[in-house]
């Protein structure tokens, strides 16, 4: 094997007490081994490998004590995914199945937007705040919150970096970690404060939920706003509609007397004047009719004598029949004997003349008295149902 021309003395593989090649021949087989070589160079520079390590372990001591220490909050929330099936009708609602990854990996994305790292800088008031940016290591080119170093307010370019600056700051501190087979998340942040990464975390769910919520609310503005709209359309026509009760009762004098009210307090009936005097009117139409009924049943049903029912209960047609009745039967002796020019028989018979005219001249009067209370009862009757239909 050909030898090194030039061996330095910190190369491990370099033979202790090899000759040059050129000289003699030395035994290459009579080498210490390599581990024994590593050694022998650690135990001749073993004060200066001390002090690289001394000193590495005193740089490290001097940077953990002036290192600010981290401060880790950490909550664990539960996200669910409800259905929203408003009609309550089965296979409305696609499964959420197929749907589950997508809507959790939205949540999660969620939950590090940059959105809600905004609401929660402005819901703490971070942008102003010297402690939260000290916290951090951070040094924003303007302090004093709302004011510069002159004492002077703060443009609304400054105002917006540091908002910016603010929110770079949660995003690079803030972790999200969902477990595995479960709907349960867990997000920590770590700064220096640990009141503050406390405050930051329970501020970060709380905006979290609360943008969930605005998010379901925002979803049905476009049916809430029709339904109010709709409302509103509702309640003026209504509106006119009493106007216009009230004015057409004003034009025709309907004066409401009463109203009944059931025991939920809503109004089921009310009674008004024309309502009165409709039922007050109608109850004697009722009575008209009878009254009408009644005078036709005692109206003459023929033209014969004794037809008339009213007639045959007459006192004085009765006296006058049974006058009659007694001259007739005396007329009917003198005819057995005389002649019907016999003065005495003649007499009878003008007699029985006589009262037959006076007995069809009652009978007259009885059936003209009947007819006329008939026609008086019609007449009221038709009256009446002339205001019942004016009323009704």
């Amino acid at each position: 094997m050909p030898s090194a021309t030039m061996q330095t003395e910190f190369d491990p593989h370099t033979s202790f007490g090899q000759s040059n090649g050129l000289g003699g021949g030395g035994d290459q087989s009579m080498a210490p081994p390599i581990l024994l070589q590593y050694w022998q160079i650690l135990v001749r520079w073993r004060w200066v490998i001390a002090g690289i390590i001394t000193a590495a372990l005193l740089t490290g001591f001097v940077a953990t004590l002036l290192m600010t220490p981290q401060y880790t909050a950490k909550t664990r929330i539960e996200i669910s995914r409800e259905q929203k099936n408003v009609t309550k009708v089965e296979g409305l609602e696609n499964g959420a199945g197929n749907r589950d990854i997508e809507f959790y990996q939205t949540q999660y994305a969620l939950l590090e937007a940059r959105s809600l790292a905004e609401r929660v800088s402005k819901q703490l008031k971070l942008s102003g705040s010297d402690a939260f940016f000290a916290a951090h290591g951070v040094s924003p080119s303007d302090k004093g919150g709302l004011f510069s170093k002159s004492g002077a307010a703060l443009s609304n370019a400054d105002r917006e970096k540091r908002e910016k600056l603010a929110a770079d700051v949660l995003l690079d501190h803030i972790v999200i970690a969902p477990i595995r087979g479960s709907s349960l998340v867990d997000v920590t942040y770590t700064c220096g404060d640990k009141v503050l990464a406390a405050s930051i975390i329970n501020t970060w769910t709380a905006q979290f939920i609360a943008s969930s919520v605005d998010r379901r609310f925002a979803s049905t503005s476009d049916a809430r706003t029709f339904l109010e709209n709709r409302l509103t359309e509702l309640r003026a026509k209504l509106e006119q509609s009493e106007r216009d009760l009230v004015n057409y009762a004003t034009q025709n004098g309907i004066v409401t007397l009463s109203k009944t009210q059931g025991a939920d307090g809503k109004t089921q009936s009310e009674k008004t004047l024309a309502a009165r005097d409709l039922e007050v009117i109608n109850e004697e139409l009722a009575k008209a009719t009878a009254d009408r009924i009644l005078a036709q049943s005692r109206m003459p049903q023929g033209n014969g004598r004794g037809a008339n029912p009213e007639a045959l209960g007459n006192q004085a047609i009765s006296l006058l029949r049974q006058k009659r009745a007694e001259i007739g039967a005396e007329y009917a002796k003198l005819m057995v004997q005389f002649e019907p020019g016999y003065p005495a028989a003649k007499a009878l018979s003008e007699q029985i003349q006589a009262l037959d005219r006076s007995i069809a001249m009652e009978e007259n009067r009885v059936s003209n008295s009947r007819s006329s209370e008939y026609r008086e009862a019609l007449s009221r009757e038709q009256q009446l149902t002339v205001q019942v239909n004016a009323l009704r």
